[in-house]
């Protein structure tokens, strides 16, 4: 590997999930769909966007959990973004429970726009970091499980995306998710 950095961080990232695993009670791996604002609009106007996504959870004891999140954006304007998400259970989370939380997330974003001045459609990106509280429902992680899950907060880095170029799609200051994840199966430890 050419970047040292780059690959002491990936040790420190893999030294985490593997002390989060060994401390976990239960584990579980989830996919679903989120219907989002905060990503932005494209030329349409359109600040609804889909993502799709699969998440990696643990739980520590019967209140306290953790999420690692990976999303691929697809419609409005495509990227992708990793959340990390604390959650609080209300009862226990053995059983399905109410969940209060936070997250913090990386979002990358980018897209195609027209320049009528180069008369060349220029690549442009924007990265955002969201912050933000969640509430939710959940079902114990052993065995088959679903959530449900409202997060909002505040996209640190939004804005206009290029250098004033016209027709340039911008991104809004709040994040707001709507997710329903499915097809989630857990195990204990």
């Amino acid at each position: 590997m050419k970047n040292p950095r780059l690959l002491r961080l990936l040790l420190v990232m893999f030294a985490c999930a593997t002390i989060a695993e060994m401390r976990a009670q239960a584990t579980g791996l989830n996919f679903g769909v989120d219907g989002r604002t905060g990503s932005g609009s494209d030329d349409s106007g359109r600040r609804f966007n889909l993502a799709y996504f699969l998440s990696v959870q643990h739980d520590f004891s019967e209140r306290v959990g953790m999420g690692v999140t990976g999303a691929y954006l697809s419609e409005g304007l495509p990227g992708f973004e990793v959340i990390y998400d604390a959650k609080y259970f209300t009862s226990n989370n053995e059983r399905t429970s109410f969940f209060l939380g936070s997250f913090l997330g990386f979002q990358r974003l980018s897209t195609d726009v027209y320049n009528s001045a180069t008369r060349l459609t220029e690549d442009v990106g924007r990265t955002q970091l969201p912050i933000g509280l969640q509430i939710g429902l959940r079902g114990g992680l052993p065995g088959f499980f679903g959530e449900l899950h409202v997060k909002a907060g505040y996209n640190i880095g939004n804005g206009e995306f290029g250098d004033g170029l016209p027709n340039a799609p911008s991104t809004t200051p709040l994040y707001l998710s709507l997710g329903l994840s499915y097809l989630g199966f857990g195990w204990e430890h």
